[in-house]
């Protein structure tokens, strides 16, 4: 275990006493255990606590303090929750210059490999990989949905549009005066659902360069391409049969 007790411990052992030092050392011998960093998860503290039989609260203290102090890297540690330092990483490689090849995680890397002598593989790791699809998704909600990106949008906005129209007394008495002897909630039912409410009807519409749709100007201009007439009405009369009077002699 080849563990400096350079400042940086002095200030740890100082704060924290011999229970900070040991935790740090304790750390440094997971790290070389594994290879030249480790995952700091909620799982691996419960595991460490159990291990050293100290609480959570003074693990994460000694934990952010050895971050503050540089002797784990504080943007690996935030980006992708690892706990390693180019020390860590020279000392590891080091160890390894008579290995074939040793896989390393590049995005993970911040020492000076060049004066190593060893055959490295670099590889994905799991957490970056994760990290790079968060980014991804990311991007992707940062994606505007409006009704040209989004048929259920641009129906859910026909529909509602729809229903105002047709639930509206004055509007239908008022269609009815310009088109005599139309169901007006017909043709405009049919509108929607014969054509404007189909994958057509949105291809049609997206050939516009308009931001906002205008759905009641397009149902009333609608009603006279798709008219629907009301029943004909019984016109007969109806023929009233008198019973004759006899007259009287």
């Amino acid at each position: 275990m080849d563990v400096t007790t350079d400042d940086k411990f002095e200030l740890i052992e100082a704060k924290h006493g011999l229970i900070g030092f040991g935790i740090i050392v304790k750390l440094y011998q997971k790290i070389y255990k594994e290879g030249y960093y480790i995952r700091w998860s909620e799982e691996m503290l419960l595991i460490f606590k159990k291990s050293i039989n100290v609480d959570i609260n003074s693990i994460n203290v000694i934990i952010n303090d050895a971050i503050k102090y540089k002797i784990f890297d504080e943007k690996l540690f935030s980006k992708y929750k690892i706990l390693t330092s180019c020390g860590i990483q020279k000392r590891f490689l080091t160890a390894c210059d008579r290995r074939k090849t040793v896989d390393l995680c590049k995005n993970y890397i911040i020492a000076n490999i060049s004066e190593i002598n060893v055959n490295i593989n670099w590889i994905n790791d799991d957490i970056s990989t994760q990290s790079k699809e968060e980014e991804s998704k990311e991007e992707e909600s940062k994606v505007i949905i409006t009704w040209r990106n989004n048929f259920e949008l641009y129906t859910n906005e026909l529909n509602i549009v729809k229903t105002e129209l047709i639930s509206d007394n004055e509007f239908i008495k008022r269609q009815e005066v310009f088109h005599p002897n139309v169901d007006i909630i017909l043709s405009i039912e049919k509108a929607v659902s014969n054509f404007w409410s189909t994958p057509a009807g949105w291809r049609n519409k997206k050939k516009s360069k308009t931001k906002d749709l205008d759905w009641r100007a397009t149902l009333i201009n609608a009603i006279d391409l798709n008219k629907v007439y009301k029943p004909k009405q019984d016109n007969y009369k109806k023929v009233e049969y008198l019973t004759p009077q006899i007259p009287e002699y």
